[in-house]
This record gives C-alpha cells, structure tokens and sequence, in this order.
C-alpha cells in the first residue's frame, strides 16, 4: 500500500437537501517475486542427458507468460538445456504452473520414463523471494549389442589361429573400458581370436569405431599384409538390435624348403642300392599329398634313392616328421635291420632363402651271403683224368672281380688256382649271381693240347642266402701220340740164316699197353699212336 499517494481522508460540506460526494483514493504496488525454473536430465545410469526442452509458465487467471514478461491467452514456450536454470524476475506473486512440453522430450538414444519425471511443478511466487521450480526428466539409456567378428585368412584361403587386439571408441572420441560399460580417453584394448567374436552388450546406442592394433599383430608362419585386410570399420548401435563389424586380416603363407636325404649302408659299410619311400606329415597330423602343396589325412608315400635326396620347396613353415615306410624294404641281397637305422625324423622349416632344412634317413642292412664252390675237372679224349693246376677269377653281377683276400671286390681281375679234380670253396659271398671265368691263356698240361672250344671255361652261378652254389669248369684235352721204332740188329758174325729169321719183340707201357712185334732179319718196325710214356721193349728167347 502506498499510503503518500493515497486520499485516506477529508473533509465535505453536507448542505440541506444535497448530496456531497468524498473519495478516499487507495493507491497499491503489486507485490512481485522471482522464479527461478531448473532442468534436470538423467537416465537409469545418474548420467546426465544432453538435450534441448520446453516449458511453459502460467495461473489460472493470468495465462501465459510470454517473452517480454506480459500474460497472455497465447501458449509461449521457453528454451531450457540439460543442467541449466532460468529465472524470471518481477513476478506477480501468484501460484505459478511450471509445465514442460511433452512432445520435446524425445532425446535420441534414450526412451522417456514419464513415471519416475516431473514434468508438471507448482511454483509460489511470495513477495521479494525467489521461488525454484525443478523440471525432472528421467530416461532409460536405449542400448543394443555390438559383436566385433574376426576373421584371418592366408593367400590360400586357408583359415589362420592367433589372437588379435582391437579397441572400441564411441562417437564422442571416448574409448570403452575393460569394464565394457564406461568410457574414458584412455585406449583400451580387447581380444578376438581368428574366426570367433568378441560381443559387447548394452553399449549406449550410437556410432562406434572399431580399430584394430596392427602393430601388434604376428602369427608364427605368417607375414600379415594390409593390402585386402580391413582393420578399422565403424557401426551403428540400434535399440535392441546386434549390429557387427567385422575385421578382416590377411596374411602371406611364410614358406621355406625341407631336403630328405637316404643313406643305406650294409654291414661291411658298403652302399646299398635301392628305392626307399617315406611320408612327410606337419604338426597338424596332416599327410604332404603327391602334388607337394596340399595336406589331408590319407598317408601319402614319397621316393628317394640310396644315396639321393628330395627337396621340397615351398612348404609352410613349421615342424614336420618324416616317416619311413620300413615294412616294405626290400633290397634283393640284403636283410634289412632296425638296428642302428633312422626310419624317422624332424625338420623345422623356417623362413629362408639360403637353406634348407635336412632329415637324413639312415637304412642298416646286412648282407645277405652264401657259398660258391668252384669245382675243376680236366679230361683227355679217353676220358681220362688229366692232372694239373688252373687259374680263375670271379666277377660278380656289377663287374667287379673278387680279390685276394676273398672278401673285397675291385677292377682288376685276380686269379685263384684250383687242381683239376678238386675244388675250391669260397664262403661269406654277397647273393648275386657270379661268372667264374677261367685264365685259357695260361691252361698248358705237358702231354695234352687243350680243346677250349669244347671245354666249359666260364660259368655262372647264382649264390643264395645261406646256400652253396656250384660253378663247374670242365677242360677238355687231347692226348698228344708219338712212335716208338724197335730194330733188329744182327752181329758182324751172325749166321746167313739170321738174316731171314723172324724175331719176336714184347712192347709193354703205359696203361697196360702190351703189343707182340715181330721183325725178319735185320730189320725195323715202327709203333704208332703211342701215349707219351716209358715203354719197355723185350725181345722174346731165341
């Protein structure tokens, strides 16, 4: 009340039938306050919400509140941010209606909860005071699932083990934590392994990158290349939907060589010749197929020679083992022992270009030997034994002539001697077949002229295990024949008759020889067809 510029009294002259007026004038100030109107946002976490709203103020009998202060009939709205405050000074005092626009509530990423808002709040405006009137929104965060994918392939299309790290980021340049629910400037990073997913349920929803640490990325065998991998990618994270990125890395097969090498020995250290087959398996139990790139599980059987090897060339990087396929050795002459042999072995194949890796398979054999008799026989053309020393040599299958000691074999050809109606055994002999060859050069027998043509003077004989063979040389040869002459002599005083007398000789000699001759007078007679020998001639009596 303003009392200084009020008529509160006066004075008035009341004359007889008249009528006087007085006025008392009451003059007033409004009492007036102030409204201070604040907004909260925050969803079922307690963190606060970003967004733009709308109120109104208004009294049943003022109306609206418009912008320049005035009330009116017409809805006015004001603008109001999450955590901020409005006042409004100079306020009738009254009992204000503080109501928020519902139809600006919607905030994208969260779903308004009406029931847990205030959205409608009474606000007094007393005289001089400022009165707080709070607009509560309550949301709940919409989230969805994020599932980052990994995939990790060769340049043969050829799946790949490992682990990979990877970090997420939301679209305010914030990095998920290793709770996977809070986020902060620090990069943290989470493991996939290849050919699996990593899921990241009820992440807020929104776009999120997903990017990959290459710097961290080595897979044992392997080479990663960045050409054709994608090791960042970005998503969408939608209410109640899963939405994936996929990371995709590819890598370059790390190649390298493996030599298998065969080594055969027998007993005697000597090379042994033959065909020997191995398989070569890596450490995933697959089986090196016939092409000599692929794997399976089918055992594939490979060839090397006694002292030869094979090379592989490009096989993956890795341990591999080589197996011999012992129970189909087989080397004619020779028994095969397991016995100081190396039928197995390991070759890890690295990364190179300057060596390989080598699996030395070593085969013990042992000789298989037999006997070989070289019996000598020499007859004459009365089928007569014929006596003498002779020579030869023995060759086996590869050209080699045995030697002196009877053991080794060698270029040169040495010769044995062996008497004729006697033999020679020789024992310890490699199983082979052998020619036993005799020296015809050197064939000489006093007496005899040596028929080679129909004489056996090479033989061969196939020497088995644990057996004798016999190799027989057969000499044929003729007996050479001389003459022997007896003459009658008559003495200087024989009688004439003497000289027409028959005279009767006995020849006796070699091999029961005996002849009766018979001579006239002073005369001869020659013998033929004789044996070489000594003869015994004997004149029969007078």
């Amino acid at each position: 009340f303003e009392a200084a510029s009020s008529i509160t009294s006066g004075k008035a002259d009341v004359t007889k039938k008249a009528n006087t007026d007085f006025t008392l004038d009451n003059r007033f100030t409004m009492d007036r306050g102030s409204l201070t109107v604040k907004k909260t946002a925050t969803d079922n976490n307690g963190n606060s919400v970003e967004g733009t709203f709308k109120f109104t103020i208004s009294t049943p009998m003022r109306g609206y509140l418009q912008a320049d202060g005035s009330f009116g009939n017409t809805i006015h709205y004001f603008t109001i941010s999450d955590g901020e405050s409005m006042t409004f000074d100079n306020l009738p005092v009254d009992n204000y209606n503080v109501t928020e626009d519902l139809n600006s509530v919607s905030v994208t990423g969260y779903t308004f909860n009406s029931t847990d808002s205030k959205y409608l709040v009474l606000g007094k405006v007393t005289k001089n005071g400022n009165t707080n009137a709070e607009l509560v929104n309550k949301y709940t965060q919409d989230v969805g699932e994020l599932r980052v994918t990994k995939t990790a392939q060769d340049n043969h299309n050829t799946n790949v083990s490992g682990s990979f790290e990877f970090s997420v980021k939301n679209s305010k340049g914030q990095y998920l934590q290793a709770d996977k629910k809070t986020f902060d400037t620090t990069e943290v990073f989470f493991t996939v392994e290849a050919g699996s997913y990593t899921s990241f349920e009820n992440l807020p929803v929104g776009k999120y990158t997903v990017t990959e640490k290459t710097d961290s990325i080595s897979v044992t065998g392997y080479t990663f290349t960045s050409t054709g991998s994608t090791t960042s990618d970005s998503a969408t994270v939608a209410k109640d939907t899963t939405v994936e990125v996929k990371l995709i890395n590819n890598f370059i097969q790390d190649l390298g060589s493996l030599t298998v090498s065969k080594i055969a020995k027998d007993n005697n250290n000597n090379d042994v010749s033959g065909s020997f087959r191995f398989s070569v398996k890596n450490s995933a139990g697959k089986y090196l197929q016939g092409n000599e790139t692929d794997f399976a599980d089918a055992e594939f059987f490979f060839t090397v020679e006694a002292g030869s090897s094979k090379t592989f060339t490009d096989l993956p990087v890795g341990e591999y083992t080589i197996t011999e396929k012992t129970d189909d050795i087989s080397v004619s002459g020779y028994t095969f022992t397991l016995t100081g042999s190396t039928t197995s072995g390991t070759g890890i194949v690295s990364k190179t270009t300057t060596a390989d890796s080598t699996v030395t398979l070593t085969n013990k054999f042992i000789q298989d030997v037999g006997k070989l008799t070289v019996k000598k026989t020499a007859t004459d053309n009365y089928n007569k034994d014929v006596t003498g020393s002779f020579k030869f040599s023995v060759m086996n299958s590869k050209g080699k002539y045995l030697q002196a000691d009877e053991k080794t074999f060698g270029d040169t050809e040495y010769f044995f001697t062996v008497d004729a109606g006697s033999s020679k055994l020789f024992t310890d002999l490699p199983v082979c077949e052998y020619t036993v060859k005799e020296d015809t050069d050197s064939v000489s027998v006093e007496g005899y002229t040596f028929r080679k043509n129909d004489s056996s003077t090479s033989v061969n004989a196939d020497v088995a295990k644990n057996s004798n063979a016999d190799a027989e040389l057969i000499n044929k040869f003729t007996l050479i024949l001389g003459s022997l002459t007896i003459t009658k002599a008559l003495g200087a005083n024989a009688p004439a008759s003497a000289s027409s007398k028959e005279y009767t000789f006995t020849v006796t000699g070699p091999n029961k020889f005996s002849q009766t001759v018979k001579i006239k007078g002073a005369a001869s007679e020659t013998l033929t067809g004789l044996v070489p020998g000594t003869y015994h001639v004997s004149e029969d009596s007078l």
